[in-house]
């Protein structure tokens, strides 16, 4: 079965406020399901972060693109995803959506092994993203820091000329403060998105370790 990434976002990401229905009336008082995406962020980076939505689909789409054909984890965690709202315990949730997957054909050594095939596609992700995000800090920060530095070195020179050279050393000046502003602003706004796509990835991360987790508690 393949997935497209509508489905696989129902499958990781959801309105975190569950609102009560005419078929589940109690489920603003219902406890915490354990078989959903957390609501709450993933583990805290530094600098702080929220799950970004333009991220998370990048990841979901690196899932889509290459999702295993067949049976496999996916399609159990839809499984145990439709008995999420079902009056039955955590194990039996997950015993359950096994007995359905052995259906098709899907072993507990397979279904850990598709499992672990994902996690390391959002690795792979997590791998392109941080060496983009060096190339781009190397590429618009330390040029503009060498040009910084070239621009000081220049000031320290002019202050020690004649006062020809006043108007000079002014350009210069508003030159050092303007880049100081541009990086900034560069860094604050790389740091912030690094910070996004870790807890973006940490979220969809942890999903699946505690799936995997929870498959070899209850399964194995």
């Amino acid at each position: 079965m393949k997935f497209d990434l509508n489905a696989l976002k129902r499958l990781f990401v959801y309105d975190t406020e569950a609102k009560p229905t005419a078929d589940n009336p109690t489920t603003a008082d219902a406890k915490p399901d354990d078989t959903k995406p957390p609501v709450v962020n993933a583990s805290p980076v530094a600098g702080g972060g929220t799950i970004d939505e333009k991220i998370t689909s990048t990841l979901l789409q690196a899932i889509e693109s290459n999702n295993l054909d067949g049976f496999d984890y996916l399609e159990y965690k839809k499984s145990l995803q439709a008995l999420a709202n079902l009056p039955m315990d955590e194990a039996t949730k997950y015993r359950s959506a096994f007995a359905t997957a052995s259906t098709m054909g899907i072993s507990l050594s397979k279904l850990l092994e598709s499992a672990t095939y994902y996690v390391q596609i959002l690795e792979r992700e997590k791998n392109t993203f941080d060496e983009a995000l060096k190339g781009k800090s190397e590429n618009d920060v330390q040029g503009k820091r060498q040009e910084q530095e070239r621009l000081r070195q220049a000031l320290q020179q002019k202050a020690e000329t004649i006062q020809r050279l006043t108007e000079e050393m002014k350009r210069d000046q508003s030159a050092v403060d303007e880049i100081d502003q541009y990086i900034a602003s560069i860094t604050q706004k790389l740091a912030q998105t690094k910070n996004n796509f870790e807890v973006s990835y940490q979220n969809i991360y942890q999903q699946m370790d505690n799936d995997i987790q929870k498959i070899k508690q209850y399964l194995s």
